[in-house]
């Protein structure tokens, strides 16, 4: 049943398929890597520690919307940090109450180190194919 996912590990939803750039790159830099990397969102790094996370939604309403060149705007410039991250072995119920508490829809898998994403988007098309496929 559906209500069972929730107490599955993040793990079980958890993309391994990360991008990571230096924070002095521009938003084109970003751009290009998410659409050459088939994702929608950048960790980002300075000193080789991971500082936050930008997302083509930042890019979109910090960027864009505002009439900024993304060509002379640094990854830096909209990066959101620190970030939030959740315990390999934490259950998709934590993740859904951590997402809620600090208005986000993703959050960095770790265990020493960032190990992948898990996402609203993927957590409830899970919940929703576990209740259609209940139904039948």
């Amino acid at each position: 049943m559906a209500i069972n996912l929730l107490n599955e590990s993040v793990l079980k939803f958890t993309n391994t398929k990360m991008t990571a750039l230096a924070s002095n790159l521009t938003i084109y830099d970003a751009v290009k890597a998410m659409t050459n990397s088939k994702v929608d969102s950048i960790l980002v790094f300075e000193h080789s520690v991971i500082i936050g996370i930008i997302t083509e939604k930042d890019i979109i309403h910090d960027v864009v919307v505002k009439g900024l060149d993304p060509k002379k705007i640094t990854i830096k410039k909209i990066t959101k940090g620190p970030l939030i991250t959740i315990q390999k072995d934490a259950t998709i119920r934590k993740a859904l109450d951590i997402m809620k508490k600090h208005d986000i829809h993703r959050l960095v898998v770790k265990d020493k180190r960032p190990i992948g994403l898990i996402t609203q988007k993927t957590i409830y098309g899970n919940l929703k194919d576990a209740i259609l496929h209940y139904q039948k």
